[in-house]
This record gives C-alpha cells, sequence and structure tokens, in this order.
C-alpha cells in the first residue's frame, strides 16, 4: 500500500538483502503489542473475526453479480449456481449473527473501526477523475 502512496513511503520500502520490510514490521509490531496489551485473546478475535467474516461474505456476494460466462466458453461452470454461494452467504449471516450475540461490545468496536476506514479513505486516497 505505501508503493500505492496509500501509507508512507518509508512503511513500503523494502530491504532486498533480508527480504523484508523493515517500517511495516515495526508498525505491525507495534499495532500487535496494543491489542496484547489492551485485551484477551478472545476479545481481539471478537473485534477481527467478525470483520474478517463480512469481507469473505462480501467477497462471495461478488461473485453473484458479475456476469457468468457462456456456456460454450470452456470454462467450468459450477452446477445449481447461485444456489451454493446464497447457502454459504446465510452461513455468513448467521456466524455474524452469533458473534453480535455472544460478544456484542467486542463485534461492534471491530465494526466502528472497520467504519471508520471508509471517511479516512476520502482523506487519505488520492482524487481522480472519474472515467468518461
Amino acid at each position: 500500500m505505501a508503493r500505492d502512496d496509500l501509507f508512507p513511503r518509508r512503511l513500503g520500502h523494502f530491504d532486498a538483502r533480508r527480504g523484508t520490510s523493515p517500517g511495516g514490521t515495526i508498525a505491525q509490531v507495534s499495532i500487535a503489542c496494543a491489542l496484547v496489551v489492551l485485551g484477551t485473546f478472545d476479545q481481539i478475535l471478537g473485534y477481527f473475526v467478525p470483520a474478517a467474516v463480512f469481507f469473505l461474505g462480501l467477497s462471495a456476494a461478488a461473485v453473484l453479480v458479475l456476469p457468468r460466462p457462456a456456456a460454450d466458453a470452456g470454462v467450468f461452470r459450477a452446477p445449481l449456481h447461485p444456489l451454493p454461494i446464497v447457502l454459504f452467504l446465510t452461513m455468513i449471516a448467521g456466524i455474524l449473527a452469533l458473534f453480535v450475540v455472544g460478544q456484542p461490545r467486542q463485534t461492534l468496536l471491530g465494526a466502528a473501526v472497520v467504519t471508520r476506514g471508509i471517511p479516512a479513505s476520502w482523506v487519505v486516497l488520492p482524487r481522480r477523475p472519474s472515467p468518461a
């Protein structure tokens, strides 16, 4: 993301000799240490797993809106499409509901952090002209 100018360049510097990104590693370790100090393992999971499951569901839902290739295109066509995706999305919704019921505070705080990324992206991302 630093190479795409979404983070400071220093975080994206790559040390070819060691095969690492020291700035990115330090940032990630700092965030991980702060999380460990701020909560238990269950709380940390409660913050991040629902968000990851939600975005997994969004990825699956994107398949529903993609155009299907023609039957003669020589590609694999999933049987009973879109039923497997709908069943998967139903299970994702169930998992998220279980998190909301079981760990409402952590789940809602995690969702708040994720939604804070929307206004943050308006500040950080460069404005690109819309394709005409």
